[in-house]
């Protein structure tokens, strides 16, 4: 059985996301990416059940050669990994080759995995740099020793990335930090080195010099290679995402009510997003008996309306309950769990009984609802030629 037949099997691949714009869902290309993104132990921010809290973590090589699932590091602040276990849905972002890119998963559980590590003495000083001093932190981090620990304790806590320089050769070398341990003497562990070939050449030469920056602060050390060692560590495995979605940037004109001049913008928008083609308009049902209203554009991730309420009937951060719409072409409503209102634009809409313009991001929205917005999505593209 090839990959593609067992990501079938395992129902990350289906017909319905296909050919989407600005995604990968070709299910061995959407393997490769996220092999790529964990050899480079990329960074990441992960938001739980579609809250507001974002927690940070990094991408891991999956060693397991599992197709269906992906590892992470434990999240950042600590309380994300209890809220993680109860959770039901994970939204992934993330920069990759300069590019954004963000999907929807679930969590799989955790598993206790063995790396292979570089473990080096812990420095007696820890000096700032002058170019980037600030803060309480000012200068060498020399006594007493809790605070040195306290610190890199931090940057591991962070899986902050490095630059490595080996005495004796002018190339440097990337890595990120791992663990301390609080042994006796207390030692730091740093991932392999790339490129790898100076994990031979750290084992020639034991005197080496690190950099990194933490919380906008940039910091070096000396120490000494002591040995490559093997260390068992807890990760996070998720199920392997349908599709990866890039995250579009588009141009927005404002005009400041001071002066009167127009100023443009770049505003970050997650999905792509379309409006009902001319003359097939889509009916939204708000829920619970507060009537339709009409489609202005949708996207995965949320959808605007039409409406007469203004600002002052309704606030930003309202939330509807068991919204319904029919899209054409799909059969059966798509059922919208929970929408939260994230803004209100008033005497926007030409040509239209109702002017404003309500815009709404979705929450816990099904995976066959989600493929039918997507499939719309991808037939007004391909009518719009967008």
């Amino acid at each position: 059985m090839g990959i593609f037949d067992l990501l079938k099997k395992f129902g990350i691949f289906t017909q319905a996301t296909k050919d989407i714009p600005g995604c990968i869902t070709n299910p061995k290309e959407i393997h490769g990416h996220l092999k790529h993104i964990g050899e480079q132990k990329i960074p990441l921010n992960l938001q739980l059940d579609g809250k507001y809290e974002q927690y940070s973590s990094l991408f891991l090589k999956n060693t397991k050669g599992d197709p269906s699932a992906f590892f992470i590091d434990p999240l950042v602040p600590k309380e994300g990994n209890r809220i993680l276990e109860d959770s039901l849905a994970a939204t992934f972002s993330y920069t990759f080759e300069r590019k954004r890119f963000t999907f929807d998963t679930a969590f799989a559980g955790s598993v206790q995995r063995e790396i292979k590590t570089i473990k080096i003495e812990l420095p007696r000083t820890i000096e700032e740099s002058d170019r980037k001093k600030s803060g309480n932190i000012a200068g060498p981090l020399e006594t007493p020793l809790k605070v040195r620990l306290a610190h890199l304790e931090s940057v591991c806590e962070n899986g902050a990335p490095l630059d490595l320089k080996i005495h004796d050769l002018s190339k440097t070398f990337k890595s990120s930090f791992v663990h301390v341990s609080k042994g006796t003497p207390p030692e730091i562990f740093i991932d392999m080195l790339k490129p790898k070939e100076g994990n031979e050449q750290i084992k020639k030469s034991r005197d080496i010099h690190l950099s990194y920056n933490f919380q906008n602060r940039h910091f070096e050390f000396e120490s000494e290679f002591e040995e490559i060692e093997r260390k068992t560590i807890t990760a996070l495995k998720f199920r392997v995402p349908r599709a990866v979605e890039e995250v579009m940037l588009r141009r927005i004109t404002t005009i400041a009510p001071a002066d009167g001049q127009s100023s443009t913008l770049l505003e970050r928008r997650r999905f792509q997003r379309v409006s009902p083609a001319t003359g097939s308009p889509v009916n939204v049902y708000l829920g619970y008996g507060r009537g339709k209203t009409e489609l202005a554009n949708i996207s995965v991730g949320g959808a605007a309306f039409y409406t007469k309420l203004t600002s002052k009937d309704m606030k930003v951060g309202s939330v509807f309950y068991k919204m319904t719409l029919a899209l054409p072409g799909e059969e059966g409503k798509i059922v919208i769990p929970k929408a939260v209102v994230r803004n209100i634009v008033e005497n926007v809409a030409v040509n239209k009984k109702t002017k404003n313009l309500c815009s709404l991001e979705f929450f816990g929205l099904g995976i066959t609802d989600q493929d039918a917005i997507r499939r719309y999505i991808a037939k007004r593209t391909r009518e719009t030629g967008t």
